[in-house]
This record gives structure tokens, sequence and C-alpha cells, in this order.
């Protein structure tokens, strides 16, 4: 348990559904917020019944929300940096693509519309897979530098392997967060 291992650890609770701003999302009970912040094991007890069993309202679930089945509690983290990574099946391009932006943690679709200049639309050759060089150029261009380029090229290799691996047609990571 997180609390073991670390006392002052904030508890992350995340209502667990396919579709996107389950922080700004409401449940059909009254509650708010489909992602909570919690200090103690209780809270995160006394917060979980509210959402399991409810239907979960955001901008992508239109009106009749989706029914929040499960949760999901992981030990919060010293954020420095947000950024956007997906890789998507794109009719236009005829294959995987990544998306990527320096702007994560937010709504990406507010991001593309206000700064379409903010996001990095990189095809990736279905029959090749994520070329090392790819991986490096994302690194770089979502400012992964020195000690953390490598790294941040491996994630993005791994994360389209998953992506491959499974048959997927999206893997979203919102916020890829740079830790303290």
């Amino acid at each position: 348990w997180v609390k073991d291992a670390n006392p002052s650890a904030e508890l992350i609770l995340k209502a667990q559904i396919h579709a996107g701003g389950r922080g700004k999302g409401h449940f059909d009970n009254g509650f708010k917020g489909g992602v909570q912040i919690c200090d103690t094991p209780e809270e995160v007890q006394e917060k979980s019944g509210q959402m399991l069993g409810a239907k979960l309202v955001t901008k992508q679930t239109g009106p009749e929300g989706q029914l929040c089945a499960k949760v999901l509690v992981n030990e919060g983290i010293d954020i420095k940096r947000e950024t956007y990574f997906a890789i998507l099946l794109d009719r236009a391009h005829g294959g995987p693509v990544v998306v990527a932006s320096t702007q994560g943690g937010m709504d990406i679709e507010e991001v593309a519309e206000k700064t379409p200049e903010a996001i990095i639309t990189m095809p990736v050759d279905i029959g090749i897979g994520m070329t090392d060089e790819q991986a490096a150029s994302l690194a770089e261009q979502l400012e992964f530098t020195g000690d953390l380029a490598a790294p941040a090229a491996a994630q993005f290799k791994a994360l389209y392997a998953l992506f491959a691996g499974t048959d997927a047609t999206q893997v979203e990571i919102n916020p890829l967060a740079h830790g303290s």
C-alpha cells in the first residue's frame, strides 16, 4: 500500500471509463470530478463509494455518461512539466500517427484548436514501426533533453510496441509527466 512506503503521499483516485475529461466531469449522483486527490485511505474509500456504480458525464461521454465500475488509486508525484503523447490510427495517413505536444495535462482538442502549431504529428510506417530516429526526434521536440532524452525515447518506443502488440486503435498518455 502506498501509505506504508510513503506516509506523506497524496493518493490520486481516478474513475476508469473510456472517455477523456474525467477531472472536469460530474456523476449522475451529484458528485463532482472523476479525478480526486485524497490524503487518507479512508477518504479514498469514501470518494470511491460515490464514484462506483454511478455514471460519469464528461464532454466526451455525452449527457448519458458512462458507468464507473472501476477506480484506480496511485501515488501522487511532484510534476515539473506535463506533455501529451498519443499514437492513433489515422485514415488520412493510412496507419499509425504519433500526436504529441509540450502542452499536456489539458484538453488536447482545445490545444489543437487554439494553438495548432503546438501539436506534433508524426506518421509511423506500420511495416517498420517507430525508429530510434523518430523516438529521439520526439524526445527533442517534447523538450526531453540531457539525461532525460534517452529514457523518453525508450518510453516512446515501448508505447509504440504496446500499441502494435495489442492491435490498439489508440494509446494516449495525458499527461506524460516529468517528475522531480
